[in-house]
C-alpha cells in the first residue's frame, strides 16, 4: 500500500512539473527584448512598394505612395511604377489635380495603369530657360473617366514633353481633353509624340493647344471630335507661330458628331494666325456622322475656323502641306479635305492618295477663292481638281472608276515640230524670198518654168503640174504641204511625196493633251537613191548655163559646117 501511494505521488509531482513548463513563457528563454511579439501577432507588416525612384546617380529609394516618391525624386530622376494606381482629384493637394510634378522627372509606368481624376496629372516648367524641366512620360496608360476630364496638362513656366510608348484616354462625357498644352505661356513648348496613342471620348479633343507649340507626331495614334485642335487668344496666348510635324506612320482620326452648329474637323486651326503643319507618311481620317437636318455637321480633315466670331478674328496666315505618301480619307457625304473659314489660308497637296466622299473644298462665309484655298500639285484622287492645279501642273486620268482614277504632276513642255518642209532650200543661208534673186548674175538668164522672173518658187507655193510637187490637197483643194503642221489635226493620214523622182511616206496623227492637239509628223523615205532637188538654186543656175553653152555650140557647129560646104 505505501508502495502504491508512493508512485501515486511521484506521478503528480512529474505532471506538475510538466504543467508549468508549459505555461512558462517563451520570451523568458529569449535573449534580448523581453516584449518580443508571439508568432501570430508579428510587431511590423511592412507595405508594398508603389514606385521607386532612381537618382540620377542611380541609387534606388522605394516608395509606399506616388506623392512621396514625388516629393523626393530630384530634377532628372526616373520614378517607376511597381503597380496600378488610383489618383483622386485633389491628392496632390492641388484641387483639381491628381499629381503634380513640379521637377524634370521621367514617370515609367513599367507597364501600369494610372488611373487618375479631375484634371489629371500637372506638369509645372521652370522659372526661366536654364532652370527648363523636361518630363518624360514612357511605358504608361494614363485613364480618366471623368465628365470633362483629363489626363495631362502642361502648365506655367518653361518645360519640354516627351510620350514614350504612352496610352493616354478619357472615357468620360463632354469635352474632354487628353493632352492639354495649358496655361498663359508666351513661350514655345517643345512636345514629342512617339510611339503612342491618345484617344478621347466622344466630344473630347485629343491634343489641345493654347499656347505656341513646335509638336512632332511620329509614329502615334491621335484620335477624337478633333484630333488635333490649335485655339487663339483665349485666356491665353494662343497657338499662333506653332510649327507641327506629323510622320513616320501616325494617324489622326476626328470623329463628327450630327447636329446643328457641331461642324468641325480632324486638324483645326481656330483663331491662330502663321501655324506650319507638315504631314508626312501618315494619315488623316475625317468621319462625318450621318446628317440629313437643314443644318448639316460637316467634318473636316482641315479646318479653318472662327468658332462662331467675327471674321476679322478668323485663322489667317496657315499652312498645311500633304506630302510623301501621305493619305486623307474623308468618309460621309458631310465630309470635306478642308473647310475654309478665314483669309489666306491654305492646304498644300504635293503628294499622297485621297479617298473623299464629300467636297473637296466647302469654303465659309469669307471671300477665300478655292484656288487659293487649297493648291493641288501632287497625287493620286477619286475626285477631279484639275481647277486646283496651278500653273505647269496637269491632271491626268491614269485609269477606270477606280479608287484614285485622277493623278496630278508636272505638266511636259510640248515640242515643237522639227521645220522639215520639203520646199525650203536645202542650205539655209540661201535666200527663200520670192523678190530677191537666187544668185548674183543669173538675172539675165532665161527663166525656167514654173519660176517668175528668175526666181524660186517661194516655200508652200503650188507648183504648176508635172513640175515634181506630186502632193496631195486638202479638202478645199488647195495646195497643202504634208510636212506642214495642221492646226486642226490629221487623224492617221498619209500623204505620198515624190521628191525629184524619189518616193517616201509621210504620216501625220494627233493626241490629245492639256493644251489641245499635238501634231507628229514622220517621214520615211523609200530605199531610193537621193538625187538633188530641182528647187536647189545651184542646180537650175547649173542646168541654164548648161543649156546655153549647149545652144551656143550648136550655132557655132552649124556655122562652121556651113563655111565648110562654101569652101568646097
Amino acid at each position: 500500500m505505501s508502495l502504491s501511494k508512493n508512485l501515486k505521488g511521484a506521478t503528480s509531482v512529474v505532471a506538475a512539473a510538466l504543467l508549468a513548463l508549459y505555461l512558462v513563457p517563451t520570451a523568458a528563454f529569449a535573449e534580448g527584448t523581453a516584449d518580443a511579439a508571439t508568432p501570430d501577432t508579428p510587431a511590423t507588416q511592412k507595405a508594398s512598394p508603389v514606385a521607386t525612384v532612381t537618382a540620377p546617380d542611380g541609387a534606388k529609394t522605394s516608395f509606399d505612395s506616388l506623392a512621396a516618391a514625388v516629393a523626393a525624386a530630384a530634377k532628372g530622376s526616373t520614378i517607376t511604377l511597381e503597380s496600378d494606381l488610383d489618383l483622386a482629384a485633389g491628392a496632390a493637394g492641388t484641387a483639381p489635380a491628381a499629381l503634380d510634378l513640379k521637377t524634370g522627372v521621367t514617370l515609367d509606368g513599367a507597364g501600369h495603369t494610372l488611373t487618375v481624376h479631375g484634371r489629371g496629372v500637372y506638369l509645372y516648367g521652370g522659372d526661366d530657360e536654364a532652370h527648363s524641366a523636361a518630363f518624360v512620360l514612357k511605358n504608361i496608360t494614363i485613364t480618366n473617366p471623368d465628365a470633362y476630364g483629363r489626363t495631362v496638362s502642361t502648365r506655367e513656366g518653361y518645360k519640354s514633353l516627351r510620350l514614350e510608348d504612352a496610352t493616354l484616354a478619357t472615357t468620360g462625357s463632354g469635352n474632354t481633353q487628353v493632352l492639354t498644352i495649358g496655361a498663359n505661356t508666351p513661350q514655345t513648348t517643345d512636345i514629342a509624340i512617339v510611339a503612342s496613342t491618345l484617344k478621347a471620348s466622344q466630344a473630347g479633343y485629343g491634343i489641345i493647344t493654347f499656347n505656341p507649340v513646335d509638336l512632332t507626331i511620329a509614329d502615334s495614334q491621335v484620335s477624337g471630335y478633333a484630333a488635333l485642335y490649335m485655339k487663339g487668344p483665349d485666356a491665353s496666348t494662343g497657338s499662333s507661330g506653332s510649327k507641327v510635324t506629323i510622320t513616320d506612320g501616325s494617324v489622326l482620326t476626328g470623329k463628327g458628331i450630327a447636329g446643328p452648329w457641331n461642324s468641325f474637323g480632324t486638324v483645326v486651326l481656330q483663331q491662330c494666325d502663321d501655324v506650319t503643319i507638315d504631314v508626312s507618311h501618315s494619315t488623316i481620317n475625317a468621319e462625318a456622322a450621318p446628317d440629313s437636318s437643314d443644318n448639316p455637321a460637316y467634318q473636316s480633315a482641315v479646318l479653318f475656323s472662327t468658332y462662331g466670331l467675327e471674321n476679322d478674328t478668323a485663322a489667317k496666315g496657315n499652312t498645311v502641306t500633304i506630302s510623301k505618301g501621305s493619305t486623307v480619307n474623308a468618309t460621309g457625304e458631310n465630309s470635306a479635305l478642308t473647310s475654309i473659314i478665314g483669309r489666306d489660308n491654305q492646304v498644300k497637296a504635293t503628294d499622297g492618295t485621297y479617298h473623299l466622299e464629300g467636297a473637296v473644298v466647302n469654303l465659309g462665309t469669307t471671300a477665300a477663292k478655292p484656288a487659293e484655298s487649297l493648291v493641288v500639285t501632287g497625287g493620286n484622287w477619286n475626285k477631279d481638281v484639275a481647277p486646283f492645279a496651278p500653273a505647269g501642273y496637269t491632271e491626268q486620268r491614269t485609269g477606270g472608276d477606280g479608287d484614285a482614277p485622277f493623278t496630278v504632276g508636272k505638266a511636259t513642255p510640248e515640242q515643237p515640230d522639227q521645220p522639215t518642209n520639203p520646199d525650203q532650200p536645202a542650205n539655209p543661208d540661201q535666200p527663200t524670198n520670192p523678190d530677191t534673186p537666187t544668185n548674183p548674175g543669173t538675172t539675165d538668164q532665161p527663166t525656167t518654168p514654173g519660176t517668175t522672173d528668175g526666181n524660186q518658187p517661194a516655200a508652200g507655193d503650188d507648183q504648176q503640174a508635172g513640175d515634181g510637187d506630186d502632193t496631195d490637197t486638202d479638202a478645199d483643194g488647195a495646195g497643202h504641204n504634208p510636212l506642214a503642221d495642221h492646226e486642226g489635226g490629221v487623224n492617221d493620214q498619209q500623204h505620198r511625196t515624190q521628191v525629184n523622182g524619189t518616193t517616201g511616206t509621210t504620216t501625220h496623227s494627233t493626241t490629245p493633251t492639256r493644251y489641245g492637239t499635238t501634231t507628229s509628223h514622220t517621214v520615211k523615205p523609200s530605199r531610193t537613191a537621193s538625187v538633188p532637188q530641182t528647187g536647189d538654186p545651184l542646180v537650175q543656175t547649173i542646168a541654164t548655163v548648161g543649156g546655153v553653152a549647149l545652144f551656143a555650140a550648136l550655132v557655132i557647129g552649124s556655122l562652121l559646117l556651113r563655111r565648110q560646104r562654101s569652101a568646097k
